[in-house]
């Protein structure tokens, strides 16, 4: 019996940022964060160590799970994910929270309110670990939260940021001192002391 076309698809099917991509020759060694760079224009994800130590390179996969019926959603470090294991995935940079045309997200509106960006380069990845954890605790059963407020507690959100946090800290002892003035600074700025964007001089 003479066998009909083949009907299977060999090809990679995957989603990034809402837009949909069916690659069907690439090299298995070919990482995520690669594609990213080379084939789409979604660039904010850097590669910077390439261990997955600094959270240059993180984004947001969600993949279905059919056991649970459910949606997953965590973070991964693109310079590590082979594009090959993504088939049938859902990607989201941080071009896919928010961006110049379609207006900025909440969380990049923060990091940049509150001075928190550094020099910029990991800020990407910072704003996808936090998005990460938003949408996580989202999931968790608790009390719902009084408007406008998330289920997010601080806690897990210090988890979400602590890959880049310590990579843009270890070993650099005098950014210490500045970062317990941007906690005072968060505080003064909530009870609406000090208004975003104005500058504070603080003393020894």
């Amino acid at each position: 019996m003479e066998q009909s076309e083949s009907t299977v698809n060999n090809s990679l099917v995957f989603a990034v940022n809402g837009k949909r991509f069916e690659v069907s020759t690439i090299h298995p060694s070919t990482t995520l964060l690669e594609f990213l760079r080379s084939h789409t224009p979604f660039k904010g994800a850097k590669l910077s160590c390439g261990e997955g130590g600094c959270g240059a390179c993180v984004v947001l996969l969600s993949k279905y799970n059919p056991v649970l019926d459910q949606v997953d959603d965590f973070t991964v470090s693109s310079c590590l994910t082979l594009l090959c294991s993504i088939n049938g995935c859902s990607i989201t940079t941080t071009e896919g929270l928010g961006n110049t045309k379609d207006g900025f997200h909440p969380i990049h509106e923060r990091f940049s309110g509150f001075h928190a960006s550094q020099c910029g380069f990991c800020t990407p990845g910072m704003c996808m670990s936090l998005f990460s954890a938003l949408v996580n605790a989202e999931k968790i059963l608790r009390p719902e939260p009084p408007l406008g407020f998330s289920k997010l507690k601080v806690s897990e959100a210090g988890k979400g940021l602590l890959q880049e946090i310590s990579a843009a800290v270890l070993g650099i002892a005098p950014l210490l001192m500045p970062v317990k003035v941007l906690q005072q600074m968060l505080i003064w700025r909530i009870w609406g002391l000090i208004p975003f964007g104005e500058r504070v001089i603080v003393k020894k």
